[in-house]
C-alpha cells in the first residue's frame, strides 16, 4: 500500500508542471497594438487573464486585468487602454502612447500561470512603425469567381476584404489553415482567396487587417478585363491585362501559339 500511495502523490505533483507549460504568447502588430494568443478559448472556458508592462529599468505595471464574475467578463484597465470583446483564443489590446513611448516588454498572463513563465514581446522600433497592405486580383475564366492575393507588411490574425464600403469576405488565420476559399503563407502575412463574384468584375478590392487600427498605406487592386472575340475565319480568345504601367494582349487563334 505505501508504494501505491507514493504513485498517487507523484501524479498530483506533476500536474501543475503540465499546466505551467501551456503556451501563451503575445505579439506586437505595430507601435500601438498587441495581440494575446491563448491555447484555450477565454470566452468558453471563462478564464481570467491580465496584460502587464515591464519597463527596461525594472518593475511591473498592470495594463489590463479581466475576471469572470457571474459569467460576465469584467476588466479593470489603465487610462486610455482599449480592448476588444468578446475574447476567444485572441485578445486584442491598443496601447496608449504614454506606454508605447517607453522602453519595455509586455506579457499576456492567464490565471494560474507565473508571469516569468510567459514569453514576452516588445513593440517595434519607431522607424519600423509604417504598415502597409496591398493586393492583386483576377477574375476566373468562367467569370463566376475572383481570386485575390492579400499581402500585409506584418503578421495578422484576422482581416476583411472590401469593395468600396461593402465587406465581401471576413477571414482568420485559423480558418485559412483548412479552407477551400482561403489559404495562407507560414508567416501569416500573405493570403490567397477565391470569392464568388457578386458585383462588377471591375470593382476595386481592399484588404484590411482587423487589428491594424492605423494603417499607413492601403493599396487596392482591380482585376484585369477579360473579353471574348469572334471572327469569321477562326475563334480567338483575348485576355487584356492592363495597369498603370503596361498593357499586354494575349491572343490565341487556330494554328497560332
Amino acid at each position: 500500500m505505501p508504494f501505491k500511495i507514493k504513485e498517487v502523490m507523484c501524479y498530483f505533483l506533476l500536474l501543475p508542471v503540465a499546466i505551467s507549460s501551456t503556451k501563451t504568447e503575445c505579439s506586437a502588430v505595430d507601435r500601438r497594438n498587441l495581440v494575446c494568443s491563448f491555447p484555450f478559448n477565454v470566452n468558453s472556458t471563462q478564464r481570467d487573464y491580465g496584460v502587464y508592462f515591464y519597463p527596461d529599468d525594472g518593475g511591473e505595471e498592470p495594463l489590463l486585468d479581466c475576471a469572470w464574475i457571474h459569467s460576465q467578463l469584467h476588466c479593470i484597465k489603465q487610462k486610455d487602454i482599449e480592448y476588444k470583446h468578446p475574447v476567444s483564443t485572441l485578445a486584442e489590446i491598443t496601447i496608449p502612447r504614454s506606454f508605447a513611448d517607453r522602453n519595455g516588454s509586455y506579457r499576456c498572463v492567464p490565471e494560474g500561470h507565473r508571469h516569468h513563465s510567459i514569453k514576452s514581446c516588445r513593440l517595434p522600433e519607431e522607424k519600423d512603425k509604417d504598415i502597409s497592405t496591398s493586393c492583386d486580383a483576377m477574375v476566373a475564366l468562367d467569370k463566376r469567381q475572383v481570386i485575390i492575393n492579400c499581402n500585409f507588411s506584418v503578421t495578422v490574425h484576422s482581416f476583411i476584404v472590401k469593395t468600396n464600403t461593402t465587406v465581401v469576405g471576413s477571414f482568420t488565420t485559423s480558418v485559412c489553415q483548412n479552407s477551400t476559399v482561403c489559404s495562407k503563407s507560414p508567416s501569416d502575412k500573405a493570403f490567397t482567396l477565391t470569392l464568388d463574384l457578386t458585383g462588377d468584375p471591375n470593382d476595386e478590392y481592399f484588404c484590411h487587417a482587423d487589428q491594424l487600427l492605423q494603417q499607413v498605406v492601403v493599396k487596392g487592386c482591380t482585376p484585369p478585363s477579360y473579353a471574348l472575340y469572334k471572327s469569321s475565319s477562326a475563334p480567338a480568345l483575348a485576355a487584356v491585362l492592363s495597369s498603370v504601367d503596361f498593357v499586354i494582349v494575349f491572343a490565341v487563334t487556330a494554328g497560332v501559339v
